[in-house]
């Protein structure tokens, strides 16, 4: 699994993992996450490192942190809902949960992104683009970089009209 992933799945666990000053991974979280994930994150330490280093040095954010507490809460209160609504089992409801949170995260990162751009003076956004494709391309592979990038470029152009 690419660290990336899982920073994501650790932290959607309830998990939070950032780095001391001196640039060692922390985590805490609830005993159970704790236990989940020790040995995942002490068999890819130093990739997880690097990734966190690599995201505190992005210009560029892609999938913010939130408050694992209330994202932890959210989350369950969400899936109940939709088991309830939707007649679906736990499992379901909560994969669902899981995936709503994933795209609303990944929205406000877009939108964050795309302000931080619009924001510029003109003649600067198509470096802050490339930019923005470069440390796309890092995180997520060239197609998955690519692609973030020319969606990103398309709603700064239709929107950038000063």
């Amino acid at each position: 699994m690419r660290p990336e992933k899982i920073i994501e799945q650790a932290t959607l666990d309830g998990l939070t993992l950032d780095l001391t000053d001196a640039g060692e991974l922390h985590y805490s979280g609830t005993d159970e996450a704790v236990a989940r994930w020790l040995p995942v994150l002490r068999g890819n330490k130093p990739s997880i490192v690097a990734a966190l280093q690599g995201a505190a040095n992005e210009a560029f954010s892609f999938s913010p942190p939130g408050d694992p507490a209330n994202d932890s809460e959210a989350l369950a209160e969400r899936a109940a809902i939709m088991a309830e609504a939707n007649g679906w089992d736990d499992a379901t409801a909560m994969q669902e949960a899981r995936w709503q949170v994933d795209r609303e995260r990944c929205w406000r990162a877009f939108l964050r992104n795309a302000k931080q751009i619009l924001e510029a003076p003109a003649h600067q956004r198509e470096k802050l683009l490339a930019l923005y494709q470069f440390e796309a391309t890092r995180r997520y592979g060239q197609a998955a970089g690519a692609d973030m990038a020319g969606s990103l470029r398309s709603w700064i152009k239709a929107r950038g009209v000063h």
